[in-house]
């Protein structure tokens, strides 16, 4: 087992340059800094051993983290941090952690309409947002689609940051000021 004690941080590099597991059970309320040694988009993933106890936070820098299964269980009671380099993909389905912190890192919303986030306290230091605009408003009144996206990504029960910390992008990474999209009334294109 991994008990990370308050005050204490365990860095995960894996100098073997490659995607990473904990296998460990993980409890503490310190921090789990997990950053990737190489280029090659390896990712870092919790297996079922890790458990749901840690309430510390998960800081995650280079590489690639997916937000659903196991992962988000292993978040449920702690925090998930962002950090430059990182880009974390959010799966289908609602995906409920303890906080979120986005610090430099990338959310890509990959998954909409159903793939979302709800979480406690949501910091928003700086970071990159995607998501695919044909995607995240695919409901609702035809005269009221075109007052804006309906899409709620994440809910929280805290906000600490301005949006204007965020950069919204499309999933390629290209910056979205403004977007085109099909208009959907139950279910069907219209225009």
């Amino acid at each position: 087992s991994l008990n990370i004690s308050s005050g204490a941080t365990v860095f995960i590099d894996n100098a073997n340059s490659g995607s990473y597991a904990l296998s460990n059970a993980l409890t503490g309320s310190g921090v789990l800094h997990v950053v990737l040694i190489g280029t090659g988009g390896f990712s870092f993933n919790f297996n079922p051993s890790a458990g749901t106890a840690f309430t510390g936070t998960t800081q995650l820098g280079n590489g690639t983290f997916t937000l659903s299964g196991q992962n988000t269980a292993a978040l449920a009671n702690g925090t998930l941090q962002l950090d430059s380099s990182n880009t974390t993909i959010v799966g289908a389905g609602a995906q409920s952690i303890g906080n979120l912190t986005l610090n430099g890192g990338t959310l890509s919303f990959a998954n909409l309409p159903t793939g979302t986030i709800t979480t406690g306290a949501l910091t928003l230091n700086s970071g990159r947002v995607r998501i695919d605009p044909a995607n995240a408003s695919t409901s609702g009144n035809l005269l009221a689609q075109d007052e804006g996206s309906i899409q709620q990504l994440i809910s929280a029960t805290s906000v600490t940051g301005p949006t204007s910390n965020l950069t919204l992008t499309n999933l390629s990474g290209a910056a979205l000021s403004s977007s085109t999209a099909n208009i959907v009334q139950g279910g069907n294109t219209v225009a």
